[in-house]
């Protein structure tokens, strides 16, 4: 753990980032046989997340790496929290 600020930054996942997200903006995950071919890496998503990952792709809020991975042992980055933050709350808007 990091300290920045005078407060203790914690670093999560992509995997937690958009389980984390999606639940808080009440979206649904996908069920497990929607979530298959999404993404390139998707026998490394976790099962907890794969669905959240899958509803957030399919709803346009969540975009996949060049390569069509998901990358979701990867470390989140503030800018992609950022966006994705921006990106449910103009979408609950239309």
């Amino acid at each position: 753990m990091r300290i920045r600020h005078g407060r203790p930054e914690v670093q999560e996942t992509r995997a937690e980032l958009v389980s984390r997200l999606a639940k808080a903006a009440g979206i649904k995950p996908l069920e497990p046989e929607k979530t298959k071919g999404l993404f390139t890496d998707e026998s490394e998503i976790p099962a907890w997340a794969a669905g959240y990952a899958a509803a957030l792709q399919q709803a346009g809020l969540l975009q996949r790496r060049e390569d069509g991975k998901f990358e979701p042992l990867g470390q989140a980055t503030s800018a992609e929290t950022a966006v994705l933050q921006l990106r449910i709350i103009e979408f609950h808007q239309h």
